[in-house]
């Protein structure tokens, strides 16, 4: 059975015979993964869409990022995951990763979510930093959001990666925009 609006010739749901539903336009999932290492402070800018055997990437409609500056391709409120995994060298303090919005098209940024790991002694650390935020977005052309480095020092890195995820990035979008 399928149900449409009037007068459209778009399926809005689908029950097939098993009865599983389909709501196309209702599901958007995108996950990108870094592709370099990552080894000062700084906006992560080389994304890519994993391709890695039966990796499924992307459900819906696509995400854009022109130097790792996010646009969304719908208004909505979306939840966006950040993973970072992370090289803290010996006498490195602190490596850290933030999400950063921004409302005037990338005149402004305002760290949302923060994330940091680091050691004092003398021996290197691995870590993940996961950041995640729930962001309502109204205006798909001024409202963006990136994923940055901070406290990147000594031979630290964030680690980057094109055949599998070391550090990424997720947008789900889970309701109209509030």
């Amino acid at each position: 059975d399928k149900i449409r609006a009037t007068g459209s010739t778009t399926d809005g749901l689908t029950v097939d015979s098993n009865g599983i539903v389909d709501m196309p336009n209702t599901k958007i999932y995108a996950i990108f993964r870094n592709t370099t290492n990552v080894t000062a402070g700084g906006n992560i800018t080389a994304w890519e869409v994993p391709d890695t055997g039966i990796y499924a990437a992307n459900i819906g409609e696509t995400f854009t990022h022109s130097s790792g500056v996010w646009t969304f391709p719908r208004t909505g409120v979306y939840r966006v995951i950040g993973n970072a995994g992370i090289r803290n060298t010996s006498g490195d303090s602190l490596t850290a990763a933030v999400l950063q919005t921004t409302s005037d098209s990338g005149s402004n940024y305002v760290t949302i979510a923060y994330q940091a790991c680091g050691s004092n002694g003398n021996f290197n650390e691995d870590g993940n930093l996961y950041l995640e935020a729930l962001v309502n977005i109204t205006n798909t052309t001024t409202q963006k959001i990136q994923m940055g480095a901070t406290s990147v020092g000594a031979s630290s890195i964030i680690y980057g990666d094109s055949t599998y995820s070391r550090t990424t990035i997720s947008f789900e979008w889970m309701a109209p925009a509030q």
